[in-house]
Order: C-alpha cells, then sequence, then structure tokens
C-alpha cells in the first residue's frame, strides 16, 4: 500500500488483511470501552443501537445482553464475517461511516469504539448519526486521549517517531487525537445538530505477561497504517523498535511480572434534539 492509495481506500484494504487477526490482539484492550459507550447512550431493553465500525461485534453481544437490538456496520466485509461468527443471526451490514445503510430515523443510539482515526470525514460521519437516529436518540464515541494520558499510544509512537523511517509512502491521514478535545467535540456535534455534548475520560489500560513483543504483534495485527510503517521497516530497524518499546514498557512491570501500561481514552456522549 503506497501515498497512491487515498487514505479511505487505504483503510478499507487494511481492515479486510487483518480481520482474521484483530480479535486476539485487541479483545482485553477493546472491550473495556464498550461498557460505558452502552452506558452514555443509555442502553437497554427494547432499544434498536447502531455500532459503527462493529469490527468483530464487541457492542453486538454485549448491547444483547442488555436486551438491545444491535445494527452492525462496518466497511471490511472480511470483519463481519468475524462478527457473524461471533454473533450468530445478527444484522449485519456493509458500509462506511460516512454513508450509513440505515434509514432515516430507526435508532435510538449510535455508538462508535475507536472508529474516528479510522473515518474519512467526521462531519458527514455526525449527520448521518443524526440522520439515523430518533428524536431523543443519543450518539457516543470512544477515542484515544493523547499522552501522557494514554501512555500506551504515546509509547507506541514515541518509539517509532524516534527509530524507524517514518518515509514509508502512507496516505495523509486525520489528527489521531483530535476528538479528544472537548471544544473541538462541541463545535462539530453541535453543528451536526446535536446537544448535551459531554466529554469524560475512560480508564482503559493495556495488560501482557510478555511485554514488547505482544505489544509489536498488537500493531501488526490490529492497526492499519502503524502496522504498514513496521512492516515497511528494515530488521535492524526493527530490532531497535523492540529494544525502545521493551526499554519504554519496564516501568510498567508490576510485581507479579504483567505489564499494565494506562490506555485512558475519551468517551463522548451527545444528543439529537
Amino acid at each position: 500500500m503506497t501515498s497512491e492509495l487515498t487514505f479511505g481506500e487505504f483503510e478499507r484494504r487494511g481492515w479486510e488483511e487483518v480481520a482474521g487477526s484483530y480479535e486476539q490482539a485487541t479483545k482485553d484492550l477493546a472491550i473495556q470501552a464498550v461498557e460505558p459507550l452502552l452506558d452514555g447512550v443509555g442502553a437497554g431493553e427494547g432499544m434498536v443501537v447502531l455500532d459503527v465500525p462493529t469490527g468483530p461485534g464487541y457492542i453486538i453481544g454485549a448491547g444483547a445482553a442488555r436486551g438491545a437490538s444491535v445494527i452492525g456496520v462496518d466497511i471490511s466485509q472480511a470483519m463481519l464475517k468475524v462478527a457473524a461468527s461471533n454473533n450468530p443471526g445478527a444484522d449485519l451490514r456493509h458500509g462506511a461511516a460516512e454513508e450509513l445503510p440505515v434509514e432515516d430515523g430507526t435508532v435510538d443510539a449510535v455508538v462508535s469504539a475507536y472508529g474516528m482515526p479510522h473515518f474519512v470525514d467526521h462531519g458527514r460521519f455526525f449527520r448521518e448519526a443524526h440522520r439515523v437516529l430518533r428524536p431523543g436518540g443519543r450518539l457516543a464515541f470512544a477515542t484515544f486521549c493523547p499522552p501522557p494520558a494514554n501512555q500506551h499510544i504515546g509509547l507506541v509512537f514515541a518509539t517509532l517517531n524516534r527509530v524507524a523511517n517514518l518515509d514509508v509512502g502512507l496516505p495523509p491521514g486525520p489528527d489521531v487525537f483530535r476528538f479528544s478535545d472537548a471544544g473541538v467535540c462541541e463545535e462539530e456535534l453541535e453543528a451536526a445538530g446535536f446537544r448535551g455534548v459531554h466529554v469524560s475520560e475512560i480508564p482503559v489500560e493495556w495488560r501482557s505477561a510478555e511485554g514488547a513483543d505482544d505489544l509489536i504483534r498488537q500493531v501488526q495485527n490490529a492497526t492499519v497504517r502503524s502496522r504498514a510503517l513496521l512492516n515497511a521497516q528494515t530488521d535492524a530497524v526493527m530490532a531497535a523498535v523492540r529494544a525502545g518499546l521493551a526499554e519504554g514498557l519496564e516501568p510498567f512491570r508490576g510485581s507479579d511480572g504483567m505489564f499494565r501500561v494506562p490506555a485512558t481514552s475519551v468517551l463522548v456522549t451527545a444528543s439529537r434534539p
């Protein structure tokens, strides 16, 4: 994949490639945001919830446990197959956040777990969420805090910036941390017609018994841009990346040998009048 691809094409191809490995690499971390997201929209009995991107379908199962019906939307056909395997009979639909395959005013809530850095046009996503929500419906999304609050992503980015070759032809992408800013969230959500914007933190953490090798596997098996960046490095650079991550992780090793690194995230909620 090179800069000849648009950001959207790059993302779509990348998620098709990592769909089979994503769940094992991220489940422990990703599921920590699921209940806060569902709490943020008040998901419960009889509600219809739209989950985008649905990924392996974590929110589908958790929503069903609350008595909600969840529609899962994803740009990756391969990821939808994983979600279907995890949630037999689920309502799964292929589509983009900027053009949701859902009728106007038919859902009670829209949730998105870590989708914001991967969407092409956030304003269009917000307008689409507003379109499909019933009056009084709610939107909630989780996204990354910037370092130092999120030391997990901070360590990865700092190590790559220090030792890796960053000029590998990646297409330009959005600011990963843009929607951790409460002012930005309020401005853009209100422009799309939402009100009552609220921003809080979720105390997520990355946990591992293996350390640097496990973190590299997570990047290689569950990301798109960082995966492509790593795959373009020489063996010597990868050795330096591994050494840098190992050094950076050491302060987070507990007495039981487990590494626990804060991956603090932002929860943003808003209502459709």
